[in-house]
């Protein structure tokens, strides 16, 4: 009779042991499709500011480009490390190269990551100077 128990406790760990591990893995799952799923809307969006650049106002122009660009970088962030997404990040930053290249973007603003794409694609960053 004591080994049954002890059998059903040792079952019983098991048993809780694999629906924590069963449970993680649907966790990060689902983690993994909210992120995607929020790129996927941000692209949608940064599609959309697309046709507000093309607009004469310099102003409206500025903040779709500016808009699209953070776009640029949270999709970075929400995808880093899946080839697919950063191809996609890549292409996006290559659509903005007129806004990159006439535009003093400040690399503080930026994380180290992302800066570091802008940089291989051939983005110039300034630093501000101290005040």
């Amino acid at each position: 009779m004591e080994i049954a128990g002890e059998v059903s406790t040792i079952l019983a760990a098991f048993a809780a042991l694999i629906a924590i591990l069963v449970g993680s893995r649907q966790f990060s799952e689902t983690q993994r499709l909210t992120r995607e799923t929020q790129a996927v809307e941000l692209l949608v969006r940064f599609n959309e500011l697309g046709i507000d650049r093309d607009t004469d106002d310099p102003n409206r122009r500025f903040w779709a480009c500016n808009a699209r660009l953070t776009i640029t970088e949270s999709v970075h962030h929400l995808t880093v490390g899946d080839k697919t997404w950063d191809a996609t990040v890549h292409w996006m930053i290559r659509t903005q190269k007129n806004f990159l290249n006439s535009t003093r973007l400040y690399g503080s603003t930026y994380s180290d990551s992302f800066r570091e794409i802008l940089s291989t694609s051939g983005v110039t960053l300034i630093e501000p100077t101290p005040t």
